[in-house]
């Protein structure tokens, strides 16, 4: 199964004797494009502030409405925290690639033959953690359809300039798998609110 990143921040992190905290951020290896750690908000009972939980000790089987933790309570409420806002949180091993899902976001992508929209969120993988595919806005295109294309065929990132490119043409962009189709729950592909 696959889950919208954007569903997944504020989802309630229950550890193993209680909850534990909200998910705040999500960070990412940018050579893997996979999952790495979240940036959890301690329940009031445990201390203010955010910790820093890898992305490992989330129980296969989550939703974007409960992430299960094989942490207890007093882990959470023993661990430093951390400024949520860091887009560099001091982790060890991280090498200089670990990057904010959000800084993604919006980066504007150009196929091998010109702009095909922008990066509008992210599909994760329940099982590993990868990020699977990048959902793609091409409504300054081809009108209204967001399509969902693999990291796998990135050519290049300039993280300073915002911009993605791709190993495809426009064409192939055309025949990605349309958003529908993808296996995201489908309540994940409704509004998060309706406006009446």
């Amino acid at each position: 199964m696959l889950h919208r990143e954007r569903r997944l921040k504020s989802a309630l992190v229950r550890g193993t004797d209680g909850d534990l905290g909200v998910l705040e951020r999500l960070f990412f290896d940018d050579q893997q494009w996979a999952i790495r750690d979240l940036v959890v908000s301690r329940d009031k009972s445990l201390n203010d502030g955010s910790v820093l939980i890898s992305a490992a000790s989330i129980q296969r089987n989550w939703n974007v409405e409960v992430l299960p933790a094989n942490l207890s309570r007093n882990e959470i409420r023993d661990s430093p925290a951390i400024d949520a806002k860091d887009d560099m949180p001091a982790v060890s091993g991280a090498d200089g690639h670990l990057r904010a899902t959000e800084q993604i976001i919006g980066f504007h992508i150009k196929a091998t033959d010109g702009e095909i929209g922008h990066v509008d969120d992210l599909l994760i993988d329940e099982d590993s953690w990868r990020i699977s595919y990048l959902v793609v806005d091409t409504s300054n295109w081809i009108g209204g359809k967001s399509v969902a294309i693999s990291p796998h065929v990135l050519r290049s990132v300039d993280w300073a300039n915002g911009l993605l490119e791709v190993a495809i043409t426009r064409e192939a962009v055309k025949q990605s798998p349309p958003m529908d189709s993808m296996p995201v729950p489908s309540a994940e592909n409704m509004p998060p609110f309706v406006l009446m």
